[in-house]
Parts: structure tokens; C-alpha cells; sequence
């Protein structure tokens, strides 16, 4: 009698047994006196392994390339959704900057000297010239709030000259724009107009349109429209007109004239 392993559960048995004490499987089919490695169990127990982590590893096989897909297409939209971002704002900026053109566009071509002054007969005395003064200064105001200014300060003051005391009326207004931002003083009785511009730009500009308009640039910082006063019953003789006062960005528009005018 020989001994041999139990292909079920690889415990020893007798080769004349026709079934497993142990887990009762049938080894009557089992040769006598072949040789058994005992391997069988083991096998089962390998394929037991194996299988799961076949499973596992064709589930990772499909999974990984699904979910780098996934990830690149998420990223591709979120990439997408930064460009289209980057391009709304840069056609809104764009849209801002031409707005802000058109808005330095108008006021180039409006806020000119012709704004401010005409060319009118005016009496000196028994001398009638026709010269550039200032126009009237509340068809000044209507004209500058047809620009989109508005009235940032308006009052009133008494100031002493020479032992008199004279009323002033200062009216400032203001167009703010794009930060463009443009500020005219009508001082009514001291008969003068101070423009302050936000660039060197405007102000040159507005130079330009006044050497348009007759006036002659004697400095960078004084521009005329003059007409000459005489009369032979007076000594001496005096300019008649308008003159543009120039420091830095800031105009001053005054009249000059003879002192009986």
C-alpha cells in the first residue's frame, strides 16, 4: 500500500482509497503507484490569485486610458473657457478705448477757440474795430453742457480793488470722462476764461484751432488776435482783442483793449 496526496485538499491518503477521508472527493481515478507533486491544490489556489488580478489589471487597462481622456477634455474646456475670458475682456477693453477716442475726437473738434470767442464790432471810445472777443458767457455754459459738462462749483465773490468793492462771479464746470477730465473757469466780471486740460494733447490742439482762427503766436506761453487802436486825439495806441495765456496744460482767454474802451 502506498500513500499519495489528495488532489482536493492535498492531505496524505491511502492509494487503495477510493475517497478522500479528509474532504470525501473521489480518487478512485487516481493511478495507483503514479507519482503525485501535490500541485493540484496549489494550481487552484494560483488561479484564485490570478484571476482577480487579471480582472483588475484589463479593468485598469480600460479605466486609466478613459480617465486621461476625460481629464484632457476637461482641461481642454477649462483652457477654452480662459481664452474665451481673455477675449471678452480684451474686446470690452478695446470697446472702452474707442469709446474713449471717439469721446477725445469730439471734444477735439468741438472745444475750439471758436467755442469760447467771435469775431464782433465792438466800440472803443468814438473807434468802432471789429476784433475777437469773448462771447457771451452763458451761451458759453449751454454750449459747454451740449459737450457733457456739468457745473462743479458756482459762487460768488467780493473782492476789494483799489478801495472798491467789486462782485465776482466765478462758474466752474467740469466734464469727466475717461479720466479725460477737462475743467473751464467763466469768471464773468473779471472777463476771463480758464480751461484746464487733463494732457498736453487737448491743449495743443486747441492752440492749433486758435492759430487756425488769425490768432499769432508771439511765445509758448502767449497767443494774440490783435487789432491795432489809434486815434489821433490820444497819444499812443493800444491792442485790440483776444489773448490766449498759456501755462503748462492751463489757458487763460482775456481781452485786451484800451482802458476807456
Amino acid at each position: 500500500m502506498a500513500l499519495i496526496k489528495c488532489p482536493e485538499c492535498g492531505n496524505t491518503v491511502s492509494d487503495k482509497a477510493k475517497t478522500c477521508p479528509h474532504c470525501g472527493v473521489e480518487i478512485s481515478d487516481v493511478k495507483q503507484g503514479a507519482p503525485n507533486n501535490g500541485n493540484g491544490g496549489g494550481k487552484k489556489n494560483l488561479w484564485m490569485i490570478l484571476v482577480p488580478l487579471i480582472l483588475i489589471g484589463v479593468g485598469v487597462a480600460i479605466w486609466v486610458p478613459a480617465y486621461q481622456h476625460k481629464k484632457a477634455e476637461e482641461l481642454a474646456r477649462i483652457e477654452q473657457l480662459r481664452q474665451d475670458s481673455i477675449a471678452a475682456v480684451e474686446a470690452e477693453l478695446a470697446r472702452l478705448e474707442q469709446l474713449r477716442q471717439d469721446s477725445i475726437e469730439e471734444i477735439k473738434n468741438r472745444l475750439t477757440i471758436n467755442l469760447f470767442c467771435e469775431t464782433k464790432s465792438k466800440n472803443y471810445n468814438i473807434t468802432t474795430l471789429k476784433v475777437m472777443i469773448l462771447k457771451n458767457f452763458k451761451t458759453i455754459q449751454q454750449d459747454l453742457e451740449s459737450l457733457g459738462f456739468e457745473v462743479s462749483e458756482n459762487k460768488s465773490l467780493r473782492e476789494e480793488i483799489q478801495g472798491d468793492y467789486y462782485n465776482f462771479k466765478n462758474l466752474t464746470l467740469t466734464r469727466e470722462k475717461w479720466n479725460d477730465n477737462i475743467t473751464v473757469s467763466l469768471n464773468e466780471n473779471k472777463e476771463n476764461i480758464v480751461i484746464t486740460f487733463p494732457n498736453s494733447e487737448l491743449k495743443d490742439y486747441f492752440l492749433e484751432s486758435a492759430l487756425k482762427d488769425n490768432f499769432r503766436k508771439v511765445s509758448d506761453k502767449k497767443y494774440t488776435n490783435y487789432k491795432k487802436w489809434q486815434e489821433p486825439a490820444y497819444e499812443g495806441s493800444w491792442d485790440c482783442g483776444t489773448k490766449l495765456s498759456v501755462n503748462g496744460n492751463q489757458i487763460t482767454i482775456s481781452e485786451d483793449g484800451p482802458p476807456f474802451g
